[in-house]
């Protein structure tokens, strides 16, 4: 009884904290990551927010269809305008004065603009290679299948990698249902948490006798995320990949 209230409550917690983040991930991400970026601006287009250059868009006309027809066309001034790349697309920097989003709105109305669009910003990051890290929408959220959840309503994992991906000297203490051992041994049985270095066997206050065998699940998914081998090509990915 005493083992089935244990699990209940950490369930219980685990619901509260589920409710706090999704507290936390009303605030948008991006305007997060970029408020101190010069010259980045955070908007909404085509229903998504999307981090951007200030006043610059990404333009691709029919070909032999100039640039300086298109913006006589509609009276929008720039007062930069970069010749097509080898794809045909050019970008184009209006004045403070022009509305952004309104701009490339008019723009696409004519038949000449195959494409107009923000000047999106994208950026590198620590991504690990776990197959399975995809899965793991509370590390890194991106609306991603099976869960279909809300991008960057997460602990942006991949941000506190990009400055640290932790410390051996850190020693985290999981008082859960155990961890995965072969039948009748002290061997670790999941490809992930196989390496002793890593994890070191705790004392058995439970009653099954003799080790500390998980007969629930709820420890080894616990003991996953904190202290699983991370970008090791094998199954998910550990919050410290150290």
């Amino acid at each position: 009884m005493k083992q089935y209230i244990y699990i209940k409550s950490l369930i219980l917690l685990s619901g509260l904290l589920m409710l706090m983040n999704a507290d936390l991930s009303a605030q948008s991400y991006l305007s997060e990551r970029f408020k101190d970026v010069e010259n980045v601006r955070v908007s909404i287009w085509n229903g998504k927010e999307v981090a951007h250059k200030e006043q610059k868009i990404h333009i691709k006309l029919r070909e032999g269809v100039g640039l300086e027809s298109v913006l006589g066309q509609s009276l929008l001034s720039a007062d930069e305008k970069s010749p097509p790349n080898v794809l045909g697309w050019s970008v184009l920097r209006l004045d403070s004065s022009a509305d952004l989003m309104d701009a490339i709105q008019l723009l696409r109305t004519y038949p000449d603009v195959l494409e107009a669009e923000p000047l999106l910003v994208g950026e590198t990051g620590n991504l690990p290679n776990d197959p399975d890290l995809y899965r793991q929408w509370a590390l890194r959220n991106t609306g991603q299948a099976p869960t279909n959840g809300t991008p960057g309503a997460d602990i942006s994992a991949q941000l506190a990698w990009n400055i640290t991906t932790g410390s051996e000297d850190v020693v985290v203490a999981v008082l859960d249902t155990g961890i995965p051992l072969v039948q009748h041994t002290t061997t670790l049985s999941h490809p992930d948490l196989q390496n002793t270095n890593r994890i070191i066997l705790g004392p058995n206050f439970s009653d099954s006798p003799g080790n500390v065998r998980d007969e629930n699940g709820h420890g080894t998914h616990v003991a996953g995320i904190v202290g699983a081998e991370t970008n090791n090509s094998t199954g998910i990915a550990g919050t410290t990949w150290e």
